[in-house]
């Protein structure tokens, strides 16, 4: 766990906008553009079957070739894509979060697209794990609270509270 952060930390100006591309993210190193709007649909209902489709409920789909995740919805706000960018631009690994590549707005719906994290969560985990493992894991997510707290809000820009 990196060393907590001591003092306060000022959020960055956030990326404001329907759509935002992090052209300089890992993503653009290996890839030249994000999949559109209607490839994350048809990835997520490739038989466009009206009963897959929970119009209440985020999508979330994975292109495990582009190490890609995708999150949209109705529901699915640039709020979203902009808390984990700020996040990770100020807290670095004291708080993991994926990468975020950008957002866009079609429609009604806003897509998220981030960095693909593989592996197990901790909800479905968490009932195997013995005694001292959740123990360590309270004491990360402790060190994780205790970062977040350390974030303060430039006046003129606050999003957060």
């Amino acid at each position: 766990m990196p060393a907590l952060l001591s003092s306060a930390l000022t959020l960055p100006k956030l990326p404001v906008g329907e759509s935002i591309i992090f052209n300089d993210s890992r993503f653009f190193t290996w890839h030249n553009a994000l999949p559109s709007p209607s490839e994350v649909r048809m990835a997520a209902n490739p038989h466009n079957l009206p009963h897959l489709q929970d119009p209440n409920k985020a999508s979330i789909v994975h292109f495990p070739s582009l190490q890609l995740t995708v999150k949209y919805s109705r529901y699915t706000t640039m709020a979203e894509g902009q808390c984990l960018w700020a996040i990770r631009q100020v807290l670095h690994d004291a708080v993991p979060v994926p990468e975020v590549y950008g957002w866009r707005l079609d429609g009604k719906s806003m897509f998220i697209y981030m960095q693909l994290v593989e592996g197990s969560t901790l909800e479905g985990r968490w009932e195997t794990l013995s005694t001292d493992e959740r123990v360590d894991i309270c004491g990360q997510l402790r060190h994780m609270v205790k970062a977040l707290r350390c974030l303060e809000q430039c006046p003129m820009d606050q999003f957060v509270g």
